[in-house]
């Protein structure tokens, strides 16, 4: 009987939440706006920091030195020797180097008509040579160079570079420079990869692996520019204030300062929305604890009648936890599929966070694309489904708490005479 008893109880709590229906579609439709505004915010805050410490890896801890007042875009006067700063990966707090060998190679029958032969560690990142942000190059067919390339006459091209000459993976290139820089030893490359840096001038190159283009270009043990990574961002001034004084012909560069104005800006974001994720977990959490007191209230004689007949009072507190989770299981379910359509652009509107995923990208010389910095991937993920469903039970537990304590409270004799 208690068993069977206990069943109808569970049961009821379920059906209990139907039993305004009125009532509990508009209270579902507030829990649905609460929770679809805290999946929203969890996601934007989480995609915002998580943007803003990848573009702090990139780009903060990043140093680039180059021949002083060279452009980099070039070769000649610009040359360094490549043993000059073998010792520079000894400094405190460095944790890599990269060194390139930039060529460039004038073809006027094509746009742009500057083309840019990059000679490139194999296994190291590809840095374009207008903004060097490897997070900005992406692979679109193909592959990358390996370190298994080393001295192979193999290269990636930049997508633009690749249709000006109807170049696809499998194809072979003869890479003979040009009168400005003529190759020495022409050597046909296999295209192995082809990149998109969303950059017109960007994606008008083409990379070797760094013996490789010293070999064809005559520049053995020359490059143009050596890339640094610090191990953490606040050590950058001091590596950049050692390097120049131990360098005072090179120029040495960091990306600190657009890092700490795109982070402020990331900041921002991230703390309003912070704000909004409270503002909505707590909406939620009193939508669920008034309708709870409310059915309480209005279940005063029911409950009588349950303890009459033998109800315990936790199997009474049962029947009521399960009408909260009921309730915020529907309201949870509803919000996470409200958020799918809408959810982007709510969060977009309230943050002033601009969609750039269709936007053009910045072709100045010397920027990185907005696209690539900014275009923040705001899809669902697999813990911001279960904070919302731990935020959901944690909901359901304590908004049923009060109305369990004044329901278990309640005599059978005062229930019944209830109105």
């Amino acid at each position: 009987m208690s068993g069977a008893l206990s069943v109808g109880i569970l049961f009821r709590g379920v059906k209990n939440v139907y039993r305004s229906r009125l009532r509990t579609v508009a209270l579902l439709v507030l829990l649905a706006l609460s929770v679809g505004i805290f999946a929203g915010f969890r996601q934007a805050t989480a995609a915002v920091a998580s943007q803003s410490q990848q573009l702090t890896s990139v780009i903060g801890n990043t140093v680039e030195i180059r021949n002083a007042g060279a452009s980099g875009m070039g070769a000649g006067a610009e040359l360094l020797p490549e043993r000059e700063f073998d010792e520079i990966a000894t400094l405190p707090g460095v944790v890599a180097i990269e060194k390139q060998l930039l060529v460039r190679n004038v073809f006027s029958q094509f746009f742009p008509s500057i083309s840019i032969a990059v000679g490139n560690e194999p296994g190291k990142p590809l840095r374009v040579a207008t903004h060097g942000e490897p997070s900005a190059v992406r692979i679109v067919e193909g592959r990358n160079l390996t370190a298994g390339d080393a001295g192979r006459a193999v290269a990636v091209a930049g997508r633009l570079f690749a249709e000006n000459r109807g170049l696809s993976v499998g194809d072979r290139w003869l890479m003979e420079g040009s009168q400005e820089n003529p190759a020495v030893s022409p050597e046909a490359v296999e295209i192995v990869g082809i990149f998109s840096s969303d950059f017109a001038f960007g994606d008008n190159q083409i990379f070797l692996p760094l013996d490789t283009a010293q070999r064809i270009f005559g520049m053995a043990d020359q490059i143009t520019v050596v890339w640094m990574s610090v191990r953490a961002v606040g050590d950058v001034d001091a590596t950049v204030e050692r390097l120049r004084a131990s360098l005072p012909d090179r120029d040495v560069l960091s990306g600190g300062s657009k890092v700490r104005y795109i982070s402020a800006a990331f900041d921002r974001v991230v703390v309003s929305g912070r704000i909004w994720l409270v503002l909505s977990g707590v909406l939620a959490g009193v939508v669920v604890l008034f309708t709870m007191i409310l059915a309480t209230q209005e279940r005063t004689r029911e409950i009588g009648v349950l303890k009459a007949v033998g109800g315990s009072n936790a199997q009474i507190a049962a029947q009521f936890v399960v009408e909260s989770l009921t309730l915020s299981l529907l309201g949870s379910l509803a919000g996470l599929a409200l958020f799918l359509p809408l959810g982007l652009v709510v969060v977009n509107r309230v943050l002033g966070i601009a969609d750039v995923s269709d936007a053009p990208a910045i072709t100045e010389m010397g920027q990185a694309p907005l696209n690539s910095l900014l275009d923040v991937d705001y899809g669902m993920t697999l813990e911001t489904v279960a904070l919302v469903l731990g935020l959901v039970v944690s909901l359901a537990v304590v908004g049923s708490l009060y109305p369990v304590i004044r329901a278990v409270s309640i005599r059978p004799a005062e229930a019944l005479t209830h109105g």
